[in-house]
Formats: structure tokens, C-alpha cells, sequence
């Protein structure tokens, strides 16, 4: 092999690895900055499930509907539906700028998935959305989706926990 090959391949390891230097910040993992959470509705659902729309408050959560199927329970909890002001940090995707908070008494998961459905902007043209449980530190967990409807601006996602989630536009 020439000496013109391994100058080629030293050179090109090398912009490698100071491009890797350059783009540091890129390889920070997402992350969530808790603010203040705002609730901004309590309700009762007991073992033959429920229904809780959040009309129009003037709140980010707007539009949310939250389903939640007979027999998620095993007896009646108080569930409260908020959101978080805090501060949302991603690699990749752009933000909703959104945080709901769902919390349940002292119930840590349910027996069936409910069904969380939020409104997002569909000027934004999405690829796809995708959803983000937030955990306590602050890292992101994806959750599963339901459905995305474009026309109507409703993206559904399902959970067995209570959770602080966002969901992120995939452009």
C-alpha cells in the first residue's frame, strides 16, 4: 500500500474524530428541566372507568381528553391533570412546548391502558410525533402511540402508569 493511502485514511480518521469535537453538544442526552406544574383539573373515576375532556381554559393542555377503559381501576381514584412549565432540551425533533402532568392518589399503575389524546398544531407538518414519558431526573422514555390525525390536530398516546410526558415533531 502507498504512503498516499495511509495519509488519506489519517486524515480522514482525524477530521472524524475533530468533528466529534465540534458537535459535542449534540451528544448531550435530552433532557427535562422541571418548572412549576399548574393543575388544572381534579376528577373521580371509579372501576367502571371514565371520561375527562379539558375544555378551553386559556391552559396549554387545552383540547386534552383523557380515556380511561372499565376495569383500568380496582377501586375509585382521584386523578389530577396538569402541566409543567419547565424547560425542554432535545438533541433531535422540535418540541411541542407542551408538558402534561397526569397524577393518580397513590396509584403507581393501571390494570388497562388509558388513552391520552392532546391537540398539536398541524401547520407544523410532522413526519411523525412521537411521545416522551419524563421521569425524575429529568430523562425521556418514549411511550406508545395510538394515532396521529393531521387534519384535525389530535395525537393519542397510551400509558399504564401516571406520567409527565411531551410529545416531539419528527420534521
Amino acid at each position: 500500500m502507498s504512503t498516499r493511502f495511509f495519509i488519506i485514511i489519517f486524515v480522514l480518521i482525524f477530521a472524524i474524530s475533530l468533528g466529534g469535537c465540534l458537535m459535542a453538544d449534540s451528544s448531550k442526552p435530552s433532557h427535562f428541566e422541571s418548572g412549576q406544574t399548574t393543575i388544572v383539573k381534579l376528577f373521580k373515576v371509579n372501576t367502571n372507568g371514565g371520561l375527562l375532556e379539558i375544555g378551553n381554559l386559556g391552559t396549554p393542555i387545552d383540547g386534552t381528553v383523557i380515556e380511561i377503559p372499565e376495569g383500568a381501576l380496582d377501586r375509585e381514584v382521584t386523578f389530577s391533570v396538569g402541566y409543567n412549565n419547565g424547560m425542554l432540551n432535545l438533541r433531535a425533533g422540535k418540541s411541542s412546548g407542551i408538558i402534561v402532568v397526569l397524577s393518580a392518589d397513590s396509584l403507581s399503575s393501571f390494570q388497562k391502558h388509558i388513552t391520552i389524546k392532546v391537540r398539536f398544531n398541524p401547520s407544523v407538518n410532522p413526519k411523525t410525533i412521537v411521545g416522551y414519558a419524563i421521569d425524575e431526573q429529568g430523562r425521556l422514555h418514549s411511550i406508545d402511540i395510538g394515532s396521529i390525525e393531521k387534519e384535525s390536530g389530535v395525537v393519542s398516546f397510551y400509558t399504564f402508569t401516571p406520567l409527565m410526558f411531551t410529545w416531539i415533531y419528527i420534521l
